[in-house]
């Protein structure tokens, strides 16, 4: 399906620009592609892309191809993965907070109410008051005095 995407973009091109594009395709095709196959798409003019003989041949000599392929990221797969916007949008926790009035996290401790978006205020739920407390033991315990390095 992505070959037949890359040849029907080609086919839409100019037909100067469609020539020499195909023509740059030929030169990368496998040489032990026979005569006779060969001649049947040595032009763009000759695909056919409903000719599923046609076809068949083109995904045998053109699947693997690298020009091919660039031309599919380039003209199917780019445009659509890489869009460009008019304006840049960016948001920061600043606008966040303001944004909605109301806004809940959490950070573990209180300790990082200091950086916060001015009209962030701290409310710490009264089952939580306790947090930092037992946060502070956990990390004043003895087995926390030594180091182990290995």
């Amino acid at each position: 399906e992505a070959l037949r995407q890359a040849f029907q973009e080609l086919l839409r091109m100019g037909p100067a620009a469609r020539e020499h594009l195909y023509r740059s395709w030929l030169r990368g095709a496998p040489r032990a592609v026979a005569s006779e196959d060969m001649v049947r798409i040595d032009r763009v003019d000759k695909v056919e892309l409903d000719n599923k003989q046609q076809f068949d041949l083109i995904c045998r000599v053109f699947e693997r191809n690298t020009e091919v392929v660039n031309h599919f990221l380039h003209a199917c797969v780019l445009p659509s993965e890489t869009r460009q916007f008019p304006a840049k949008l960016t948001v920061s926790a600043f606008d966040l907070a303001h944004s909605y009035g109301h806004t809940v996290g959490f950070s573990g401790t209180k300790d990082t109410s200091v950086v916060l978006p001015p009209m962030v205020k701290q409310r710490t739920l009264e089952h939580l008051l306790g947090t930092d407390g037992r946060m502070l033991a956990c990390v004043m315990r003895d087995t926390n005095n030594t180091c182990h390095a290995g």
